[in-house]
């Protein structure tokens, strides 16, 4: 079988254009992009990409800081939930949540000091439910309460929450603001001042 030959007019065939030649080719309402809108464009794509850089390593930073830290074994049952209330603290400090303390507390309430089944199977530390209308890192549901990948991700769910509903209120105002849309039993608020009074 004989291979077709494409004939082009000229006798040559045209040259390949480069991403830049495309680039200035582009019409823009019937006319070709000058090299300083071409360059405008290369910009602005490139500060995208810096910012989704920033912004993705500004959110691995704070996991690597934690997860860097010394753990104890499994075998000391005291060590261990020392060591994860001290990392649960210092990422409570490092996602720069509101009210730390207060956070803190719920954490402690919450999971049952650390070993709650919610906390040990589920990794949720802040007794965070599935949202139905804002955005979540939660992968499921386990004992009717959120499930994530991990505790670290628990409090990543939780500072999305407190930015949406809960920024810029006093202590007081917060604690109230808890005993109304985030406790299921009453006298939330008072458990929590008692912790932070004797624990933190």
């Amino acid at each position: 079988m004989l291979q077709e030959e494409t004939i082009y007019p000229g006798g040559t065939p045209p040259k390949k254009e480069g991403f830049i030649r495309k680039i200035l080719g582009t019409k823009i309402g019937g006319r070709p992009l000058t090299i300083g809108e071409a360059i405008v464009d290369i910009m602005v794509i490139l500060l995208v990409y810096v910012l989704i850089y920033l912004v993705f390593n500004s959110c691995t930073r704070c996991t690597r800081e934690v997860e860097s830290a010394p753990t104890a074994s499994f075998e000391s049952p005291v060590d261990t939930l020392s060591t994860i209330a001290d990392s649960v603290f210092t990422y409570i400090f490092l996602l720069r949540l509101e009210h730390p303390r207060i956070v803190m507390a719920q954490c402690i309430e919450e999971s049952g000091n650390f070993t709650s089944l919610s906390f040990r199977n589920g990794h949720n530390c802040s007794g965070m439910k599935v949202p139905s209308r804002r955005p979540t890192l939660a992968i499921g549901t386990l004992y009717y309460h959120a499930r994530f990948n991990s505790w670290q991700e628990c409090l990543m769910d939780y500072a999305i929450w407190q930015s949406i509903y809960a920024r810029g209120k006093t202590a007081d105002e917060y604690l109230a603001y808890l005993d109304t849309v985030y406790a299921e039993k009453k006298g939330y608020s008072n458990r929590l001042r008692k912790i932070i009074e004797t624990r933190l």
